[in-house]
């Protein structure tokens, strides 16, 4: 039997906290339904997400933003991540960074 597959989530946060958290699995099951309803093609909304999140983070440097992507196992919800960050927002961004793909770093180094 296979074990059923987590979602992908885009995940950005700063010094102050989580700021933001996109389930990428749920946004391209919404592009795989509107390229069935629509002719040509489409760019992807994760692509869309991603890149306000890079944008967001460059301009606010001031506020030492992290992007990243990260595979959860099956059963861990949304929730479960922003409860992570509320809960510890050091040992959250550890666990990130050690188990996530980086798309953007400002952390500051001094922390």
């Amino acid at each position: 039997m296979t074990e059923k597959l987590g979602d992908l989530y885009f995940i950005m946060w700063d010094d102050l906290g989580l700021d933001g958290l996109v389930n990428v699995s749920e946004l391209q099951r919404e592009d795989v339904l509107r390229s069935l309803q629509t002719e040509g093609g489409i760019i992807p909304q994760a692509v869309h997400t991603l890149s306000a999140m890079l944008l967001r983070a460059r301009y606010n440097s001031q506020r030492h933003y992290e992007v990243y992507s990260i595979s959860v196992a099956s059963g861990i919800e949304e929730d479960d991540l922003r409860n992570l960050f509320e809960s510890d927002i050091k040992a959250a961004a550890e666990l990130i960074r050690e188990r996530g793909h980086s798309f953007f770093s400002g952390r500051d180094k001094g922390e």
